[in-house]
């Protein structure tokens, strides 16, 4: 399984790894170390995210500026959450965790051209 590919801590940061991304697509991942779902979600989205080939950005919403996760476009109200970003723009969102299935059929949704 591959780890987190990056670690955000600030909206600028945030902002700047996605600029990196190559292509643009990347999937941002809101997270908490004391959120139960999130220990369980996040290595089966790390696993999906490297299958599809999609840069993955983790934010632990505990350890960042407060108005990353309070400020558009994000407005995280609970992890985990998720983020597509496609051409560098925001695409779609997923509250909640997922099972693998679902996560899968997401990816293919928010990137169709990255199929496994």
């Amino acid at each position: 399984m591959r780890e987190m590919a990056k670690t955000a801590r600030s909206s600028k940061a945030l902002r700047a790894i996605l600029r990196e991304v190559p292509d643009g697509d990347a999937v941002v991942y809101f997270t908490a170390t004391w959120c139960s779902p999130c220990r369980i979600f996040g290595p089966v989205l790390a696993k999906v995210a490297a299958r599809m080939k999609v840069p993955l950005v983790k934010v632990d919403v505990d350890r960042v500026d407060p108005a990353l996760v309070s400020r558009r476009p994000w407005r995280v109200r609970g992890v985990p959450v998720i983020f597509a970003y496609r051409n560098r723009r925001l695409r779609r969102r997923l509250v909640g965790a997922a099972r693998e299935a679902a996560l899968e059929e997401w990816f293919r949704a928010a990137f169709p051209d990255k199929e496994d």
